[in-house]
């Protein structure tokens, strides 16, 4: 049985529990061990993360301000709460996020993501495809990388280079909804609609 005096025991507990996708009762977890330890920062980003999950957004971005309030140039908390942002809608605010976080790790691959994401939020696709070419420098195994910038590259109507933006994402994630969507889409603006046809198919065979 865990210590429930013991917030190191609680916290390795809790990260069990959110690796075994028991999310709710990994949230229990955090809070018992910062019950006994406040100043846990790594708590506070791991809670934030988990209450993202949970859709509850609000209180996530709670969590990261309070780890943030420990250390303001924390990137990865920076990067966190920048993704938590665009889940509510506030993008500039989320650009703004990455931004610090980039200033205290310049190659930080998540938060370059992020900020490619905000940047493709507020419109700004030529920004967020070079965010998107950046983050994918430090971290080529992000499928979600490549299927977002497919979606910029589409609205810059670089269609061959979108398809095969989709094609890298659906190499790294077999069945990835939102990349065969995409690719089926690249595939209806290069005029290969039996190909498209055929990607369709499989869409609906995944879900």
């Amino acid at each position: 049985a865990v210590n429930p005096h013991n917030p190191g025991a609680l916290y390795n507990r809790a990260n069990l529990l959110r690796d075994m996708g028991s999310l709710k009762d990994a949230l229990v977890g955090y809070d018992a061990a910062l019950g006994l330890k406040p100043d846990n920062r790594a708590a506070l980003g791991n809670r934030g993360a988990v209450l993202h999950l949970l859709a509850r957004y609000d209180d996530a971005l709670a969590s990261y301000d309070r780890a943030l309030a420990l250390k303001p140039d924390d990137a990865d908390a920076l990067a966190n709460r920048a993704n938590t942002l665009i889940a509510l809608g506030r993008y500039e605010q989320a650009l703004a996020s990455c931004d610090r976080g980039l200033a205290a790790v310049p190659g930080h691959g998540f938060a370059l993501y992020g900020k490619g994401n905000a940047l493709a939020k507020l419109g700004r696709a030529a920004e967020a495809l070079a965010s998107y070419d950046r983050a994918l420098q430090c971290e080529p195994g992000n499928a979600d990388a490549f299927s977002n910038r497919g979606i910029v590259l589409m609205q810059l109507r670089r269609f061959e280079d979108a398809l095969a933006s989709y094609t890298r994402a659906l190499d790294l994630k077999a069945g990835y909804p939102d990349a065969l969507y995409g690719r089926a889409s690249a595939l209806v603006e290069l005029n290969r609609q039996d190909e498209a046809i055929a990607v369709f198919k499989q869409l609906l065979q995944e879900r």
